[in-house]
């Protein structure tokens, strides 16, 4: 009788540490995927955020051609990619915008249009004749 007893014990302590394993992992599970939550909003979060300051960049210099008027020209450097996102810039009525995925940044230029692309990577404006090119 006693050896009963016995395996009884043993293979109660034994579902008492599968149970005990399996609550353990589970809080583990769910702590790791909270933070790594955070993290992804965290990068989302920096991924806006130089975007938005590219594109009020991209309009600072814009305007800056504007407001210098003939014979001005930069050159200057945007990222190829924000954190392996790409992304494409455009200008039109007013706005020079950037697309990425699902997202859009936005900001006023003081001119309806310019001529030419602006890219990710080195680009170059110029202003001749009253008019914004870029990279031509």
């Amino acid at each position: 009788m006693a050896s009963i007893s016995r395996k009884n014990n043993k293979g109660q302590s034994g579902l008492e540490l599968v149970m005990l394993t399996s609550f353990a992992l589970l809080a583990f599970s769910v702590v790791y995927l909270s933070f790594i939550d955070k993290d992804i909003d965290t990068i989302s979060e920096r991924i806006n955020s130089l975007a938005r300051k590219t594109t009020d960049d991209i309009a600072f210099d814009i305007r800056v051609a504007v407001t210098e008027g003939d014979g001005y020209e930069k050159n200057f450097t945007i990222a190829e990619s924000f954190y392996g996102i790409n992304y494409v810039v455009n200008t039109t009525d007013y706005l020079v915008f950037i697309t990425m995925n699902d997202r859009s940044f936005l900001s006023h230029i003081p001119i309806e249009n310019i001529t030419g692309t602006i890219t990710p990577g080195k680009n170059t404006i110029i202003c001749s004749e009253g008019k914004i090119y870029a990279n031509q």
